[in-house]
């Protein structure tokens, strides 16, 4: 057991005591740890998780601040209770609750592969919840949240957790899963495009209206080494710049128009058209299928020559209406909150689910506000 950080807050015995390494990224770390509820007397601890940033690398989450930022809560998003900052290790730790040994949603979907007999578990109307489950998770991020519109740079399937009521059995077909969204501090709070110079044609869909600063992986251009990233999003990364010409000069016209050098190299962050949430949850609706990552025996330069010529992955599910709605998110004409959901619950009411509407916004407990519990300022 390490000796506790943020010992400086005005009780001592509150500082965090680490008992176990959980995950290492190449930016945080992720441990296992306590902090004491009540007075120096009171031996109650309270297990939480800690991930540990450098300070430049927190004070860049200006849009997880904002989206704390407010009493309204999604009851199906893992919210970080509190932050400190620790003078002898320069570092910033963040404390949330520890919810024990669930799966992520890529564990899970490897479980069903590695064994062939828990395909009963997830039978159609568990894929259809769980997908209903995550579009109402990005809802409450794109269309009601108070403080605006937010998107999530770090969306793919070990961010999801995957888990049931305890006591159910492994197998047992006719339990719904439960989701929940963890590690949100990269989400980034969008801005409103300029009408007249950056309308995107997508007439009714929320996030059409607003940009955020393209996102970029370099682990073979995939997000955690999983999902693949947008057009623009390869050409305002760079990823792009040393390919050969397509031919088609109809696509490249109509590609986006972004400097192909990478953001960083000449000072510049490129902006990327908001819509690129619903293609990364197109890919989680995909991975509910097929458990296979989006073209994922290809190359990052064979992947940007497929969606440069239009050639989407596809579900191909058996199911006709599930298959155009992963079709049309990856095409990014849809939203949450007027096609996604209401086509979900469509297909919820074909095969008969158990959860087929998203939950009640609930509210921060009194005296329970991010950073409150430390009594630790940002």
């Amino acid at each position: 057991m390490l000796p506790a950080v943020c010992s400086q807050v005005e009780d001592p015995s509150k500082g965090i005591t680490f008992h176990a390494a959980m995950k290492y990224g190449t930016k945080t770390g992720v441990y296992k740890g306590s902090i004491q509820l009540g007075g120096s007397t009171n031996t109650n601890r309270h297990m939480v998780a800690v991930k540990h940033f450098s300070i430049a690398q927190y004070a860049q989450f200006t849009g997880f601040s904002s989206f704390m930022n407010t009493g309204v809560r999604h009851p199906q998003i893992l919210a970080p209770e509190a932050v400190c900052y620790d003078p002898p290790t320069h570092s910033v730790f963040q404390t949330q609750p520890f919810i024990g040994q669930s799966r992520n949603l890529k564990q899970f979907m490897t479980s069903l592969k590695a064994d062939k007999s828990l395909h009963t578990t997830l039978t159609w109307p568990r894929r259809i919840e769980i997908a209903m489950q995550i579009a109402c998770i990005n809802k409450f991020l794109h269309n009601d949240h108070p403080n605006g519109v937010y998107t999530f740079d770090d969306n793919h399937p070990e961010q999801y957790l995957i888990d049931r009521p305890k006591g159910t059995p492994t197998k047992n077909a006719d339990a719904a899963f439960h989701v929940t969204l963890v590690d949100i501090d990269t989400l980034q709070l969008a801005v409103r495009k300029n009408s007249s110079s950056e309308a995107s044609g997508n007439a009714g869909v929320v996030l059409s209206e607003y940009k955020t600063k393209c996102r970029c992986f370099y682990c073979k251009g995939r997000s955690n080494c999983v999902f693949i990233n947008t057009v623009e999003g390869y050409i305002a990364c760079g990823q792009r710049a040393d390919l050969p010409r397509t031919g088609d000069s109809e696509l490249e016209s109509k590609a986006y128009q972004v400097p192909k050098s990478p953001p960083g190299e000449d000072g510049i962050v490129r902006d990327c058209d908001a819509t690129s949430d619903v293609w990364f949850q197109a890919q989680l609706f995909l991975y509910l299928v097929k458990g296979d990552l989006p073209f994922g025996s290809e190359s990052m330069m064979e992947v940007i020559h497929q969606l440069e010529k239009g050639r989407y992955p596809t579900a191909n599910s058996g199911d006709a209406d599930y298959d155009a709605l992963v079709k049309d998110m990856f095409a990014r004409r849809i939203d949450e909150a007027t096609h996604i959901i209401p086509r979900l619950k469509a297909l919820c009411a074909k095969y008969e689910c158990l959860i087929d509407t998203c939950p009640a916004y609930g509210s921060t407990p009194p005296g329970r506000a991010y950073n409150d519990v430390m009594n630790i300022v940002n």
